[in-house]
């Protein structure tokens, strides 16, 4: 699987989601943690944000979108960790 790093603008247009409102989601945990790729630069997944994409199609409860982004984040942090 071929994952890219999206910014903050391509993520908005992603999703129709503001800026404020992705990082309130973030904070919630209904949406995946961005990752640093700077001292003062973030970016997400592609990966990530295509399988929360996914769960919106699907129309998954707010608990399954959550329990998605902590399989997200666990997976992040198993890879750190190898």
């Amino acid at each position: 699987m071929s994952n890219s790093l999206l910014r903050l603008p391509q993520v908005v247009a992603l999703t129709g989601h503001s800026k404020s409102s992705i990082y309130l989601k973030v904070k919630t945990g209904v949406f995946p943690k961005p990752i640093a790729i700077g001292d003062r630069a973030r970016a997400w997944l592609s990966s990530d944000i295509d399988a929360l994409i996914q769960a919106w199609i699907n129309k998954s409860t707010q608990s399954e979108i959550r329990c998605l982004v902590d399989q997200l984040e666990n997976c992040k942090n198993t890879s750190k960790e190898d």
